[in-house]
């Protein structure tokens, strides 16, 4: 299915070696590293999975149990999920935006308790920004208060942690560790006037303890005054173009990935790097897809705008389409490729442990097209044989949903 090199700093010469004794038909050519890869970080190097190579049943998505949806009793129920987490037990926490609440279930799915109400007095919020579970405490990221509010898992309000540095106050998706920590993306503007997108490692107690990544932003080109659809049209066609980095937090690792090419960065909670691995996919030219989410942005058909009157960037499209763990530390990474003659309401998606050896190459459900707000995927927190997420109903509602995810390693 593929091959694996693990070396240090070694010269491509190792790489086209170990591709000739994995029996490739001529040498793999890989991108240059878009990250800072420090010296002696062990690096896997892998040949792309094709379509007719890839497992139907290597990746289980269950749709096992709906939270919060029912109305028959308003107090117990959720109007606008906005965040879903749950523990190694089962309890399940949806945070409820339209309330300012956070609403706890049972493994089954019964309602246990609420935690929280709109306000600004301890235990209270003024907008529920992000959620996460570190160690044994349910973090909660209030943006609107400018803290952090923490509660024991049975439901006490621990106490509330004011938002002390610039990185604590644009903190964004924030992510818990087994040892409390979290790990916060942010975007800050440094001391020299720089900014910079910055992902940290933060004690609620003590603030910064580990910088894990920083880049700094591209540049874009603004249209001067008055700005018509084709404009607007065209800085959405931009971002495309910028460089950019996903960041997703498992149980002990930290993956960096640079969107624009197939590569990941697996960093250690304290910032060091594990492994590193890249796969000789070239990035494929931009999509219709891409063309459709610009014209959805910008009201193209509204406008009566065509969209091949737009400014379309030269160049390639991302690598990488979207990157998830599971609770095991595993990582999924949905490729920007389009094959044709994928099964219907699917995406190609490579599973790698936490070692980053290629264990599973299958198929995803497409599920993250129909969310629009809150996080992407078809999850966004993890633990032990479950995944947790968002996804409109059949009425077009967002509802809170557990998927029992399985894999079948090959």
């Amino acid at each position: 299915m593929s091959h694996l090199c693990d070396r240090r700093a070694a010269p491509m010469l190792l790489a086209v070696a170990c591709c000739v004794t994995a029996g490739c038909a001529e040498p793999l050519e890989f991108a240059d590293w878009a990250i800072e890869i420090p010296e002696g970080t062990p690096v896997r190097e892998y040949a792309p999975v094709s379509m007719e190579r890839r497992d139907p049943d290597a990746i289980q998505l269950v749709d096992e149990l709906v939270v919060g949806a029912s109305v028959d009793n308003p107090a117990q129920g959720v109007f606008r999920p906005s965040r879903v987490v749950g523990t190694a037990d089962g309890t399940i926490f949806v945070a409820d935006s339209a309330e300012n609440r956070i609403q706890v279930y049972d493994r089954n799915g019964a309602f246990i308790r609420t935690l929280g109400r709109e306000g600004q007095g301890p235990g209270e919020f003024g907008n529920l920004w992000g959620m996460t579970i570190a160690g044994d405490l349910l973090v909660v990221d209030d943006n609107r208060n400018n803290r952090f509010s923490t509660w024991t898992l049975d439901g006490q309000h621990e106490g509330d942690y004011v938002k002390e540095s610039a990185l604590e106050r644009r903190s964004r998706d924030i992510r818990g560790l087994p040892d409390g920590t979290i790990v916060a993306r942010s975007y800050v503007f440094l001391p020299d006037g720089e900014e910079r997108n910055v992902v940290t490692r933060l004690s609620l107690e003590e603030g910064e303890i580990a910088r894990l990544d920083e880049m700094a932003p591209g540049p874009a080109i603004i249209p001067e005054g008055f700005w018509t659809p084709i404009d607007f049209g065209n800085a959405f066609l931009q971002l495309f173009q910028q460089p950019l980095r996903t960041t997703r937090v498992a149980p002990w690792l930290v993956y960096v990935t640079p969107v624009h090419e197939y590569q990941v960065l697996a960093v250690s909670p304290e910032g060091t790097a594990a492994w590193a691995l890249r796969v000789a996919w070239p990035r494929p030219d931009y999509s219709r897809w891409a063309k459709d989410y610009v014209a959805w942005q910008i009201n193209a058909q509204e406008q009566g705008l065509d969209m091949d009157t737009l400014e379309w960037p030269t160049g390639e499209a991302w690598a990488i389409e979207d990157v998830l763990t599971d609770g095991a530390a595993r990582l999924y990474i949905v490729p920007g490729v389009y094959f044709d003659n994928v099964p219907p309401d699917y995406v190609p998606a490579d599973v790698y442990s936490p070692e980053g050896e290629l264990v599973a190459a299958g198929y995803l459900p497409a599920k993250w097209e129909q969310i629009n707000a809150g996080p992407r995927g078809p999850w966004s927190h993890a633990a032990g044989e479950y995944v947790y997420g968002m996804r409109e109903d059949e009425s077009g509602e967002f509802v809170a949903v557990r998927y029992r995810l399985i894999l079948n390693e090959r």
